[in-house]
Parts: C-alpha cells; structure tokens; sequence
C-alpha cells in the first residue's frame, strides 16, 4: 500500500505527536 510522500510524512508526524503527548 503507496501512499503520497506528503501523506506518509503526515501521518508519521501524527504518530509522534501522540507519542510525545503519552510522555
């Protein structure tokens, strides 16, 4: 499953920012 860059890279970014926030 290919996704846009752009798409990817929001999607890692949502990620982390749900990682940080469980810090």
């Amino acid at each position: 499953m290919l996704l846009s860059p752009s798409f990817c890279l929001l999607v890692l970014l949502d990620h982390l920012d749900q990682v940080i926030r469980l810090l």
